[in-house]
């Protein structure tokens, strides 16, 4: 591992003006550090692809419903995420990430459980929505939590 060091500073120099293939890179990196158990090394590189792809990523909690026999609002985990709306965006406008088109995606199954809710039944359902994200930044959600 010692010796790809001086490696990844060079490639990280060449991919700073694509934002995409840079977080791929630390994604890539992070993987190989956690086959290795470098576990601090792959901290490092999940931190900065989560700093170059500009999201805002916190664990909270909401009040829903996951059964349909619960009778009040629980607190249910959920996941936050939010773009930085700072001048970094006019900056990466021309190379913002495209969202994964939804054919692409694995699709929804129904649970047809008599009990457990399809999704979460959110209070406020319209509080806690998810941008459109590319797949670089999905694999990033992955990849943090």
């Amino acid at each position: 591992m010692f010796i790809l060091k001086p490696t990844v500073l060079q490639c990280e120099s060449v991919l700073s003006d694509q934002r995409s293939l840079a977080v791929q890179f630390h994604l890539e990196c992070a993987d190989i550090s956690l086959t290795y158990y470098e576990y601090r090394s792959a901290k490092e590189h999940i931190d900065r692809a989560k700093q170059l792809s500009e999201l805002h990523i916190n664990m909270t909690g909401a009040l829903g419903k996951r059964t349909r026999f619960q009778e009040r609002f629980l607190a249910q985990l959920i996941l936050e995420v939010k773009r930085q709306d700072d001048e970094a965006d006019q900056r990466f406008i021309e190379s913002s990430p495209t969202p994964t088109p939804q054919a692409s995606l694995p699709k929804d199954y129904h649970l047809d459980d008599d009990t457990v809710l399809d999704q979460v039944n959110l209070a406020e359902p319209d509080q806690y929505k998810l941008p459109d994200l590319s797949a670089e930044e999905q694999a990033l959600l992955l990849g943090v939590w």
